[in-house]
């Protein structure tokens, strides 16, 4: 079963993905906030990350920072697909120049999500 690591900070949002994702065969972690998450992707070692941009502590931005910076390899090449509801397109730009993987805006459908996990993963 893949391991994906969802940072989100509102929490029906992360308890119906993960509900969602489960039904379709992957194990989904949480994390309330990027402090939280970063802990959770050196210490749970997912298979993708889907990272919310606007979080308390420390935002996405940030989190993206510290895995593509990781001395781990493992983690700094993690599949990071970035969750926003920013449609800025300065926020697309911004995500490509930090290296994310990808960018899916919110609201999204869970078989689109399921699309470009399976993409990754």
């Amino acid at each position: 079963m893949k391991k994906i690591l969802m940072m989100e900070d509102e929490p029906d949002i992360g308890e119906a993905v993960r509900s969602s994702l489960k039904a379709r065969g992957y194990w989904v972690i949480l994390a309330a906030d990027g402090e939280e998450g970063l802990r959770k992707v050196r210490s749970e070692k997912p298979d993708l990350v889907l990272l919310d941009i606007m979080m308390p502590k420390v935002d996405g931005w940030q989190v993206l920072k510290a895995i593509r910076n990781d001395e781990d390899a493992a983690t700094r090449d993690l599949p990071v697909l970035m969750l926003t509801a920013n449609r800025q397109t300065s926020s697309l730009i911004e995500s490509q120049s930090q290296r994310a993987t990808d960018y899916i805006m919110k609201p999204f459908d869970i078989e689109k999500l399921t699309r470009f996990i399976n993409r990754y993963i």
